[in-house]
């Protein structure tokens, strides 16, 4: 894989500004995608990606903010952490949601003692 990601971009970096700091680290990249606050780029293989990773993610300021790099992961693949999610939520709703959801009240059952 050999797109990569580069988030935390100030809304004023430029594909030229992109460009003109690879350059200057001789680094070799392709295209670029830039979107408001993030962007792609396209290395022309896999060392030169590792490169680019290795050199400008968390160590580069660009406008301002320092830039993250990392492989490109398509939407799909992408997992989804309900757990973290659903902490942010809070304990009380949590607590609220299992006590008084009916569908699950229809899967609980009091215990029966014979």
């Amino acid at each position: 894989m050999n797109k990569l990601y580069i988030g935390n971009l100030s809304s004023s970096v430029t594909a030229a500004d992109l460009q003109q700091l690879c350059e200057q680290r001789e680094l070799c990249i392709g295209q670029v995608l830039l979107k408001s606050g993030y962007g792609f780029v396209d290395c022309p293989d896999e060392n030169a990606a590792i490169r680019v990773i290795e050199t400008l993610s968390g160590k580069v300021e660009l406008h301002g903010k320092v830039i993250e790099v990392d492989y490109s992961v398509p939407k799909k693949q992408r997992t989804v952490t309900p757990v973290k999610n659903f902490q942010a939520l809070g304990t009380d709703f949590c607590s609220r949601l299992f006590t008084t959801s009916p569908i699950l009240a229809a899967f609980i059952k009091e215990p029966t003692y014979e």
